[in-house]
């Protein structure tokens, strides 16, 4: 009876594996990867939370982009965190010697013991993902009971690093389409939204915005006698006063306006 308990496990883990195999070739964009892991990975593994980490190289830092178990307090404080090497030794080991962590609440780094009080977990691991000695992020799983869920063994292991075997190429595609799609909605010379991107932001917000209980503000600016710019100092000079002028139309907005370069020498907030 035991064996065959085991057997259907397996099975359906295995199962749960293949429909995540699926699941991320059919994603785009590095969010939707991490939001289809998250929802698949308590498919595979038997925990309570767990959450997608993506590495900056650039930035050097982790930056939470899914959640998924978490009470709507826990997901908004967690939603966006970041993390650098700084925060916390471990992420740093891990970046060189990617290997599973396995912790529990008494641990002594006190970034670790921070997130693990808000999130009442008793045990958390941390599975780097990995791919051709890249470190893309991790995989966080915790459990708030029952901490022997979690405590490490060869199955276990097989289970969380066979999944971020199968998230670590479906990420890097999905950087990839990060690259693309950006390049598509923004303006090459200035890093601006694009006509099309900013159209889009257009619709995303009217989309969020209830009638009769907000209001959406539209600037349109263009640069007076801009052509004589061009004609006095060449087109490098007027491309550099397009760029300043994009910084300084940037400086000027709040956290959440978006500037646009609708074309020429007219832009948009």
């Amino acid at each position: 009876a035991t064996a065959l308990q085991e057997s259907a496990q397996r099975h359906d883990q295995v199962s749960s594996l293949l429909t995540l195999s699926h699941s991320l070739a059919q994603a785009g964009t590095s969010e939707e990867i991490a939001e289809r892991l998250a929802v698949a990975i308590p498919e595979v593994v038997d925990c309570d939370r767990m959450s997608v980490w993506l590495w900056d190289e650039g930035k050097e830092q982790l930056t939470s982009l899914s959640v998924w178990g978490r009470k709507p307090e826990q997901a908004a404080s967690l939603l966006g965190l970041k993390i650098s090497p700084k925060d916390t030794p471990l992420l740093s080991r891990m970046a060189i010697e990617p290997e599973p962590l396995f912790i529990d609440d008494k641990t002594d780094d006190p970034l670790l013991s921070r997130l693990m009080t808000s999130l009442e977990a008793t045990m958390l691991a941390v599975i780097p993902i990995v791919i051709r000695d890249v470190f893309l992020g991790v995989l966080s799983v915790t459990v708030t009971d029952r901490p022997e869920r979690l405590r490490p063994n060869k199955e276990l292991i097989d289970r969380l690093t066979g999944v971020a075997s199968l998230a670590a190429p479906a990420i890097q595609n999905g950087q990839l389409v990060d690259v693309l799609r950006h390049k598509a909605n923004h303006d090459g010379l200035t890093g601006l939204l694009n006509r099309v991107g900013f159209k889009q932001h257009i619709d995303s917000v009217l989309g969020r915005t209830i009638p009769g209980e907000g209001q959406v503000g539209l600037l349109f600016i263009d640069l007076n006698e801009f052509k004589l710019v061009n004609d006095t100092f060449g087109h490098e000079g007027g491309d550099e006063l397009l760029r300043q002028a994009a910084t300084r139309l940037r400086a000027i907005g709040r956290g959440d306006d978006r500037v646009a370069r609708l074309g020429g020498d007219e832009f948009a907030i």
